[in-house]
């Protein structure tokens, strides 16, 4: 009895989140998928492009190579063809996805229903590695806040509602940021930049616009060398740690994460070319000419409309906390890495995309979620002898995140009835 109560004090309140993210993401997961009796087009537009490239896997010949896949990156497809084969042994899919007939066959709702149900335990994943990445900085309570934050975020949830690899690139932006940050305190520097660039590597090939990734470890480990290393800043220190060998076994180890997770990029590229360069002729690389690299119009408008559109208030958490921390100097050696990846790739990512779609932004959520619960919890320390701005500051995040939770079930319940 005494251990079960140890158990549920423990790990009860983080059991009780993981339940909430899970239910916001299953209700109404149905949504959009054609079935034998009612067959059509998926309503999620991409979709039917995803199934199309299940299609061009064909184990029964060995052959491993979506063609199609190349647009974005193979790896998420990889774990949605296992899923197929696990459901297939198992007798739930009758077929494998290169023999579906059509909208009208059984099983073509019961794959596009397993591979949004893949994106959801990526998602219940990335939840735990925030919570691990924030228990080792800050504090528990800290850590179940940050929690709770992903657990809510509107279009995080809704996105776990399509079979793209979007929510799969962000289990490894979780997962490079849990391992930048053990640089501080691992006595295995070598290990962690070959665990850290294999996971840049995995990162890569789920979505190719990822590579940015690699920012995070990297000034990670420059900041630990040059700065809390030696206890000292000069120029030859920041020099010695930017080009310290452990930074060439970080490239190297990405190099071949990627080859291995997309090998057919490598081994058969004119399949994969028709792809490449539909996905290059869709980029605005006018964006990037002169002098539109110096026009901040699309990331500004991405930043003050989409976010916020997507994030219902939450965005007020997420900006207030992330100029909070920015200013804070006790964690800036975890904001910093953060920091530069986020202003990158927000850069690149939204001048190079033609349409307003939040999903470009779905790989910062993580980043926001992480300084919003460290911010909260400094200031909630901060504010320890003063009761009412505590009350105040309590009050209002409460309001927010519950707020926010009403927003989420009437959206996902509304799912569901279309579903229906």
């Amino acid at each position: 009895m005494n251990r079960a109560r140890e158990f549920v004090r423990n790990h009860g309140p983080l059991l009780a989140i993981l339940m909430l993210a899970a239910v916001l993401r299953c209700i109404g997961l149905t949504w959009g998928i054609p079935t034998a009796g009612v067959p059509h087009r998926p309503l999620h537009y991409d979709e039917n492009t995803v199934m199309g490239v299940m299609r061009q896997f064909d184990l029964a010949r060995h052959d491993f190579n979506p063609e199609s896949a190349h647009l974005e990156g193979p790896l998420a497809f990889y774990a949605w063809e296992g899923a197929a084969v696990i459901l297939r042994t198992f007798g739930v899919l009758d077929k494998m996805p290169n023999h579906f007939t059509g909208y009208d066959d059984p099983d073509y709702f019961r794959m596009m229903l397993a591979g949004r149900f893949v994106m959801v335990l990526f998602d219940l994943a990335s939840l735990l590695l925030i919570y691990l990445i924030l228990w080792r900085i800050a504090q528990r309570g800290a850590a179940l806040l940050g929690a709770l934050l992903f657990a809510i975020i509107p279009f995080e949830i809704i996105h776990c509602h399509f079979m793209r690899p979007h929510i799969a690139g962000n289990f490894f932006v979780c997962l490079i940021i849990l391992l930048a940050f053990r640089v501080h305190e691992t006595k295995r520097p070598t290990l962690l930049a070959v665990l850290s660039g294999l996971a840049i590597g995995l990162a890569v090939a789920t979505r190719y616009h990822l590579f940015a990734l690699a920012l995070i470890p990297y000034t990670a480990m420059v900041y630990h060398a040059a700065i809390i290393a030696p206890g000292q800043r000069s120029l030859l220190a920041w020099f010695k740690a930017a080009v310290q060998p452990r930074v060439w076994l970080l490239a190297a180890c990405a190099a071949a994460g990627f080859c291995i997770s997309d090998p057919y990029l490598f081994l058969d590229f004119e399949a994969a070319r028709a792809s490449m360069t539909s996905q290059a002729n869709a980029t605005a690389f006018t964006q990037f000419g002169w002098p539109g690299i110096f026009d901040l119009t699309r990331p500004w408008r991405y930043l003050v409309w989409v976010l916020p559109a997507g994030t219902a208030l939450l965005w007020i958490i997420f900006y207030a906390s992330a100029a909070y921390c920015i200013l804070t100097r006790e964690y800036r050696r975890y904001v910093a890495p953060l920091l530069i990846f986020l202003l990158i790739y927000v850069f690149y990512s939204t001048k190079g995309y033609g349409l307003y779609c939040i999903r470009v932004l779905l790989h910062i959520f993580p980043i926001l979620v992480i300084w919003s619960a460290l911010a909260l919890g400094h200031a909630w320390n901060a504010l320890r002898d003063r009761t009412i701005p505590r009350a105040i500051l309590a009050a209002g995040v409460t309001f927010i995140i519950l707020a926010t939770i009403f927003f989420d079930l009437a959206y996902v319940t509304a799912m569901a009835r279309r579903a229906s």
